[in-house]
C-alpha cells in the first residue's frame, strides 16, 4: 500500500531489492539525504513509480535497479555517476526522456531494453559512452531503435561512428 516514501537524510545506501515489487509506489524522493548507492533490484517492478529524485552525490545503481517501472517517464542521472549496470532501466514502456551526465563512460547491456517510448537521450559526455556487450546469448540491445540524441557541441561524427549511431534516427549537437 505504499504509495509515496521520503528517505531520511542520513541514509547512504538503498539496499538490494527494498522496493522490488512495491507496485503502488509512485513517488521516492531522495533529494535530502547522502544517497550513494542503489543497489540491484531496488525498485524492481515498481509499475506506478513516476517520479525518482537522484541526489547529485549517487555514484551507483545496480543491474535492475528500475526493471519494470512502467510508469516512469524521465530521468536526470547525477554528475557524479560513470556506469549504469545492466538492464538497469529495462522494459520502462513509458520512459520518455533521459539526461545522462558527461561524467558517464559506460552503459551496460540491455540498460534501456523494451524502453519504447525513449524519444530524447541528452548525453552531456565528449566521449561517446562505451555501449558494454553481454557474453552471452542474449540480444544487446541497449536502446530501441529511433529517436533524438542530444550532445554536446563537436562531438556528433564521434556518436554517429560509434554503437551510438545505430540507435538513433537523428543525433543533435547542443550548444
Amino acid at each position: 500500500k505504499l504509495t509515496a516514501f521520503e528517505l531520511p537524510s542520513k541514509v547512504q545506501v538503498i539496499p538490494y531489492g527494498l522496493f522490488d515489487g512495491c507496485t503502488k509506489l509512485v513517488t521516492v524522493n531522495t533529494t535530502k539525504n547522502k544517497l550513494t548507492y542503489i543497489d540491484d533490484y531496488a525498485f524492481n517492478n515498481c509499475s506506478a513509480l513516476k517520479e525518482i529524485y537522484l541526489p547529485d552525490a549517487i555514484t551507483y545503481i545496480g543491474d535492475y535497479a528500475f526493471y519494470g517501472c512502467t510508469s516512469l517517464t524521465s530521468v536526470r542521472l547525477p554528475e557524479g555517476m560513470t556506469t549504469l549496470e545492466d538492464s538497469v532501466f529495462q522494459k520502462c514502456t513509458s520512459l520518455f526522456s533521459i539526461v545522462l551526465s558527461s561524467s558517464i563512460t559506460s552503459i551496460g547491456c540491455r540498460a534501456f531494453s523494451g524502453c519504447a517510448q525513449l524519444m530524447e537521450v541528452t548525453c552531456y559526455a565528449t566521449v561517446p559512452p562505451v555501449l558494454e556487450l553481454f557474453d552471452g546469448a542474449c540480444q544487446n540491445v541497449h536502446f530501441e531503435k529511433g529517436g533524438i540524441l542530444y550532445v554536446p557541441m563537436g562531438c556528433e561524427e564521434a556518436y554517429r561512428s560509434s554503437h551510438w549511431g545505430f540507435y538513433f534516427d537523428e543525433i543533435v549537437e547542443m550548444e
